[in-house]
């Protein structure tokens, strides 16, 4: 009798380990897999690029595919960068890009691109012609983050709207009176959301840029003149 009632505890002992150790496991591994971005934030984040793009790296922490003219806000008729992906040596794929944010932690990827997330409006403008678009670098931080680049159309590429998407986290996307408006404490622009899957938007001059309020790590934007 005694013999079966050890028996019986010890088999409830050793059913109570294997439980504890299993939910363990599971817990190491969601901890693990928690630390990258996942096949599906991947897909969403990249969900308008071609595997074959190009892209560079620009000093405004973006990813540009295509052409661009960049310029200072308050002095648009002074000096000129002009950046174009297909002739840059630095360029890489977006196949290549993909596979950095599988295999660097969240929290890498969030330190490489918090040094370009503004706590103030942008004052640098860029110039898309047709066919460029632009990935931002993950966007994290608390009270409102700003995107380093005020967007417009080249001339004469089909009018004066560029599609914005957003990943992760919803956002809102105005032009540079709406984002300083914010900024001071009245909040404006056209709120957009991950589930938008991409709008058409403009604003005055043609100028349009991303700001969030607390964003959630990994928040990205897209925006393209296509």
């Amino acid at each position: 009798m005694f013999k079966s009632r050890n028996f019986q505890i010890n088999s409830i002992g050793l059913i109570v380990s294997c439980l504890v150790g299993a939910v363990f496991l599971f817990s190491e591994t969601v901890s693990a897999n928690s630390l990258y971005f996942s096949e599906q934030e991947i897909a969403d984040i990249f969900g308008n690029a071609d595997d074959n793009d190009s892209v560079i790296f620009t000093p405004e922490g973006t990813y540009l595919h295509g052409k661009a003219v960049t310029y200072d806000s308050n002095d648009p008729e002074g000096e000129k960068r002009y950046d174009d992906s297909e002739t840059d040596a630095s360029a890489i794929t977006i196949k290549v890009l993909k596979e950095k944010y599988r295999t660097t932690p969240k929290d890498l990827l969030h330190l490489e691109a918090e040094q370009f997330n503004r706590e103030t409006p942008p004052t640098v403008e860029r110039s898309l012609p047709g066919g460029s678009y632009e990935l931002s670098g993950s966007f994290s931080g608390s009270f409102w983050r700003f995107a380093n680049v005020l967007y417009k159309p080249a001339p004469n590429t089909g009018g004066p709207y560029l599609k914005w998407s957003v990943y992760i986290d919803s956002a809102y996307i105005g032009d540079s009176g709406q984002a300083w408006n914010t900024y001071y404490g009245s909040p404006s622009g056209t709120a957009l959301y991950p589930t938008d899957f991409g709008r058409y938007l403009t604003g005055a001059g043609n100028l349009t840029t991303y700001y969030t309020k607390n964003p959630i790590h990994g928040a990205h934007y897209f925006v393209e003149n296509r």
